[in-house]
């Protein structure tokens, strides 16, 4: 399957320009609390932009999909409910899964606080959205070879399906926001050694393109 039908064709009309829609998701995001206690917390959105994912943990469909991640994380983990938001705190009183045992204290001082972060960071290192393996940009061309067309991804994100050749560069624009399918199928794409070829690092610099996030030029596409 090419790279334009997994991208576009399959999840229509999510990136096909013709058929957009407004759509929310759920953002997990992490916060250091005056305790020095590291809290999840969640929210809906409509639009994940690539500058948005430096503070996000993890995307989800639905509220209801989140709730279910946070308490298996909690349970397989041994985290406190109250600090994922799964629990409505109370004041002065360990929360009710310390009392099963299943939370290791950090709500009533069992636990130090640097040692539950650390674990809360460690049990997120697992699922969390994977740092951008490149410094900018890049422009993935739809197969090897000589052909003359592409997409430019920046940090994950869909931005715009490139025609070029020796002297031009030509983008049509997307809405550049995160989705989770796409981003699974890039990390697949870009973690297997026999694309290297496919992809090009995209630098600052001379192309320009109304509505874009940036500027960006590369000395490396030769058709």
């Amino acid at each position: 399957m090419i790279l334009e039908s997994q991208l576009i064709k399959k999840h229509q009309p999510l990136y096909n320009r013709k058929l957009r829609y407004a759509y929310k998701v759920i953002t997990l995001h992490k916060i250091m609390l005056p305790n020095r206690i590291l809290s999840l917390t969640f929210r809906e959105t409509e639009r994940i932009r690539p500058n948005d994912l430096e503070n996000i943990v993890g995307v989800f469909k639905s509220r209801k999909e989140v709730i279910s991640y946070l308490t298996d994380l909690a349970k397989s983990n041994g985290l406190c409910p109250r600090y994922l938001n799964l629990e409505k705190p109370a004041r002065a009183a360990p929360c009710f899964w310390s009392q099963l045992g299943w939370c290791r204290g950090v709500c009533c001082g069992r636990e130090t606080p640097a040692r539950y972060n650390l674990r809360v960071l460690e049990a997120l290192g697992r699922v969390s959205i994977r740092k951008w393996p490149f410094p900018g940009p890049v422009l993935i061309r739809e197969s090897e070879g000589h052909d003359h067309r592409g997409y430019i991804i920046d940090r994950w994100c869909l931005v715009a399906e490139a025609d070029f050749d020796r002297d031009n560069l030509n983008v049509s624009e997307y809405d550049g926001t995160f989705d989770n399918d796409t981003y699974r199928i890039l990390v697949r794409f870009i973690g297997n050694p026999k694309n290297a070829g496919r992809i090009t690092p995209l630098l600052p610099g001379s192309l320009q393109k109304s509505g874009l996030p940036a500027v960006w030029q590369t000395h490396q596409i030769v058709p």
